[in-house]
């Protein structure tokens, strides 16, 4: 496998990413695009990079679109997170409560100096939420305890404490 072109796009879309790789074809044979010898093309899932796949297999025939499984298996956990809305909203609260205040986050760390600080997870980083939950199930009630013991009422305190429950 080679890199036969790379090129910077102001817009990034299927239009755009069908130029690209029809660009970088006649990179490859500038006497004449092989369309029956192209038979990969490998991108992430994105619905972009899915409708590009489908124009360029209309141009190159035997031509197979293989899209990434990381990039899949995000999309899955995404699916997950949509149907478990209260375990999102107890980590956005979390972040919001230890990471908006490093008062809070001291506590934390004076009261459970064993355990590792509260995950910062990212949606677009894909596996940070997943590892999220995992964190709090595995520390719920040590991270219950602190939370109950917050004496301020600043309202992602007050989140957290409901979602705790």
């Amino acid at each position: 496998m080679y890199v036969i072109h790379t090129e910077y796009l102001e817009k990034v879309n299927h239009s755009t990413i069908f130029q690209l790789f029809d660009k970088a074809m006649h990179i490859l044979w500038e006497n004449g695009v092989k369309h029956n010898d192209v038979l990969l093309f490998f991108s992430d899932a994105a619905p972009y990079m899915k409708k590009a796949g489908d124009c360029i297999k209309a141009l190159y025939p035997k031509l197979v679109h293989v899209t990434c499984l990381a990039h899949a298996l995000h999309n899955v956990c995404e699916e997950v997170r949509a149907h478990y809305q209260d375990v999102d909203q107890l980590i956005g609260g979390m972040k919001k409560t230890f990471f908006k205040c490093p008062k809070r986050t001291a506590i934390f760390n004076e009261k459970c100096p064993e355990l590792p600080n509260p995950p910062r997870p990212i949606t677009t980083r894909w596996g940070t939420w997943i590892k999220a939950v995992q964190y709090y199930c595995k520390y719920f009630n040590e991270i219950k305890s602190v939370i109950e013991d917050f004496e301020e009422e600043s309202q992602c305190v007050k989140v957290v404490k409901q979602l705790t429950l």
